[in-house]
């Protein structure tokens, strides 16, 4: 019976994956990931620019673990204009490995719709900015889509199928 249980716990929590309430974001990748960041042009995923028809986007990631994200872009005239605004909360966790840098988030994004995304970012520090290379996809609701892994690197997203084609590169403007 206890071994039914202990198979039933372990189970839940294999299943359970990235969840807002299991674990509380690391204080340290935190300070390397909270401020705002910017993106425009070729350092926007082809498929935010294609499909999405965005020019630029504004991420802030805060202490509190909240976020938002504004899209800019043109649709058809002659000045920027927002074209969503995505907001919610985050958690990230360190990759338990010295070779490797990346380091996972997910998103629980709660406007404009409930969605969970799971990915990979990476911070760099070139004196005097740093950039940050991030890569995320829907999981939740069920999309038939599998998350950028650390081990997998950058362009892991769907198996590899999306090949670069969703990674974000932002520099950090404040």
């Amino acid at each position: 019976m206890k071994s039914k249980f202990l198979l039933v716990v372990l189970v839940m929590l294999v299943i359970g994956g990235c969840k807002e309430e299991e674990h509380e974001p690391d204080v340290e990748l935190n300070r390397n990931i909270v401020g705002q960041w910017y993106s425009a042009g070729n350092n926007l995923s082809v498929i935010i620019r294609e499909v999405d028809g965005v020019d630029s986007a504004i991420l802030e990631f805060n202490a509190d673990s909240t976020y938002t994200l504004e899209t800019f872009g043109e649709l058809h005239s002659t000045k920027p204009l927002v074209i969503k605004s995505y907001s919610g909360t985050f958690n990230c966790f360190q990759t338990n490995s010295e070779e490797i840098t990346i380091n996972t988030v997910c998103l629980f994004q709660s406007k404009p719709s409930e969605l969970t995304l799971e990915g990979i970012f990476e911070v760099k520090r070139s004196a005097p900015t740093y950039t940050m290379q991030f890569e995320v996809i829907q999981v939740e609701p069920f999309v038939n889509l599998y998350p950028p892994t650390p081990e997998e690197g950058f362009g892991s997203s769907d198996g590899g199928s999306h090949q670069h084609r969703n990674i974000q590169q932002y520099v950090k403007i404040k």
